[in-house]
Formats: C-alpha cells, structure tokens, sequence
C-alpha cells in the first residue's frame, strides 16, 4: 500500500494492497442461507482486476472460479492468491459461455455496464450454464432483465437490513 497506513472499515479488505468488498457477499450468502462449502465452480463475468475474483474466492474457499473480462486481466496478486484455483479467459461474457461448456453453482456479474445478454436464447444459455438449484447474483445496476430471468430463475428477497440489500440482486435457477 505504498508506505499508508489501512485504516479498515466494515465494508473492505486489503489483499496486497487490492481493495475488495467480502461483506456484501457474505452477509448475502449468510442471509439466504446458502452453505459456503456447497459451492464448487463460480463463473465471474465482467473479473476486472479481480476485485470481484478474491472476494469470492474468499468466502467460497473451496472453489474453482472461471473469471472473464473482455477488457483488462486479473493484476499478479489475484492469480498469486487463487494459483490453480483460478481460470482466466480474456473474452464477451457471452462469448465465453457460448463456447464453454461447463457449469457452474454461481455466476457473478460485478459491477459492469453490461453483460451482453440481451435475447431470450442469451437467457436460456445463461440458465444452461447454471447448475439445478444454483445461483446468479449481480451488483446493482447489473442488467439482467427480470422478464428474461423469471422464465428459468425465481428472485431472492434479502430483508431490508441485509447491507447488500440495495447493492446485489439474487437469482436462484427454477428446477423444471
């Protein structure tokens, strides 16, 4: 951290000097009584530097994560942090999910613009790649819509004293 002294919050951690945000997802996690250790392979679409990467791997030890970004590569801290743990692909969220057939328990979308999806059949790819009873989560103003979600995916409601409550919007995928 470049000789400053880190004066933590409640809402951020320092890794190497990398600010990431653990508290959203886990009291979201916490909150919709999601078991951490059940949770084996994330798909983190829109990685960046990898803010979003470490908080996940954080709280979902246990896990092997597929981050994409079409735009900038996880910094040498994250990929030190995760090693194998970690699966990097520099493309469209929807490129990647056309082309790669793997599953996962949660996809991730950070704070992005956007994630590309925007048809029914990117809906139904985006469903075919979460596995039954898994979870897509999304930062605020992530725009997944809810007209394109609810046909494979119900909304979770965290209460209003959840502190992501007005920052990560919760979907779990419907068992058809």
């Amino acid at each position: 951290m470049n000789g400053e002294e880190y004066v933590p919050d409640d809402l951020s951690e320092y890794v190497d000097g990398l600010v990431f945000y653990p508290i959203f997802l886990s009291d979201t996690v916490d909150r919709l009584g999601i078991d951490p250790d059940s949770i084996r392979s994330i798909f983190d679409g829109g990685c960046g530097y990898g803010a979003s990467t470490m908080s996940l791997a954080k709280l979902f030890s246990e896990s092997e994560i597929w981050a994409v970004s079409k735009f900038q590569e996880p910094v040498p801290e994250v990929r030190k942090h995760l090693g194998e743990r970690l699966h990097f692909s520099p493309k469209k969220i929807k490129d990647f999910l056309r082309e790669n057939e793997q599953t996962y328990d949660v996809v991730f979308f950070g704070k992005i613009p956007s994630t590309g999806l925007t048809t029914t059949e990117d809906y139904d790819l985006l469903a075919s790649r979460v596995n039954p009873n898994g979870y897509v989560m999304g930062y605020v103003p992530v725009n997944l819509y809810d007209r394109e979600m609810s046909g494979n995916f119900r909304e979770l409601q965290l209460p209003p004293e959840a502190s992501a409550h007005n920052f990560i919007t919760v979907w779990q995928k419907i068992d058809k």
